[in-house]
């Protein structure tokens, strides 16, 4: 008996399939992914990949606010290229944070936008740099960082919802 049953007929590109395995559970014909290349950048699938499903009680437990940035500077002495920020968040004070935005910011650039970061994450130390809140951004393919933004002028220090 054959134990493989062809996903997409003989000679189809994706000719992968799963052995019949009554005990698995797993059906004849589910299609299972073959190894990746070495050319394949398993840092960027990573990247990609999405995280464990979350209820709706565990994201709610960020706080994440708005900000405007009053000074920034670059951040001297670490292993990769950042910067370092002091961001108004109106009633909630001035926080710092240090970030890797080198690629598309300059600091003075980055003075007077508006980012959006969580503000309740326990402060941590990054290098000689206190680090208290973390500025939102999304990857780019290369590994860089594009920051979030309100789409217009939003008061500082208010909920992202």
């Amino acid at each position: 008996m054959n134990r493989f049953q062809p996903l997409g007929g003989a000679g189809h590109p994706k000719n992968y399939a799963c052995p019949l395995a009554p005990s698995t559970g797993l059906l004849a014909g589910t299609p299972i992914m073959p190894l990746p290349p070495e050319s394949v950048n398993l840092e960027a699938t990573r990247r990609t990949m999405v995280k464990p499903v979350i209820e709706l009680e565990q994201f709610q437990a960020l706080d994440i606010r708005t900000g405007t940035v009053l000074e920034a500077q670059p951040a001297e002495g670490l292993k990769k290229p950042s910067i370092w920020l002091q961001i108004d968040f109106g009633s909630l004070g001035i926080k710092s944070s240090c970030a890797q935005l080198s690629d598309h910011y300059t600091p003075a650039g980055l003075i007077g936008r508006q980012v959006l970061a969580v503000v309740n994450f326990a402060p941590r130390q990054i290098g000689k740099y206190s680090s208290e809140v973390l500025v939102l951004g999304g990857y780019e393919p290369d590994g860089s960082v594009r920051l979030l933004q309100p789409d217009g002028p939003v008061e500082n220090g208010a909920r992202v919802s």
